[in-house]
């Protein structure tokens, strides 16, 4: 497993040129605006249930993106900040769930805090901002 520190304006310019990877007509005008949109971005979004360490839904969702076209150039070159080997942690984690210790493993996640999202970014990939 690999952590992918980015640079931030290059995430948001993917964001903000996003498109869901399904109608949604809370965003779209129509399924044809929609697909007009997707030929013209390279980038696609998702949102997936989260789970806790137990597999347990989550009153929230986790962004899933896909980034694609010129921006994997970037993505590859320019964006990308730090890559860092996860696997021991994520190991580790996992054998103190499986043993009942959620407290430890939950201790050795990273922290999350909301992500500030630009506006227009927001509106691409149908997140709402606080």
């Amino acid at each position: 497993m690999l952590a992918i520190q980015l640079d931030r304006q290059f995430f948001d310019r993917c964001l903000t040129n996003a498109t869901l990877s399904h109608y949604d007509r809370d965003i779209y005008a129509s399924q044809v605006q929609w697909s007009r949109r997707k030929k013209q971005t390279h980038v696609r979004v998702q949102w997936d249930p989260e789970r806790d360490l137990q597999l347990n839904p989550l009153p929230w969702r986790s962004i899933q993106i896909g980034i694609g076209g010129p921006h994997v150039r970037d993505y590859a070159l320019t964006a990308t900040r730090s890559v860092t080997d996860i696997t021991g942690t994520v190991r580790k984690v996992r054998q103190l769930v499986v043993d009942g210790e959620l407290t430890s493993a939950q201790s050795l996640l990273p922290s999350e805090n909301p992500y500030d999202l630009p506006p227009e970014a927001a509106a691409a990939v149908g997140a709402s901002v606080a």
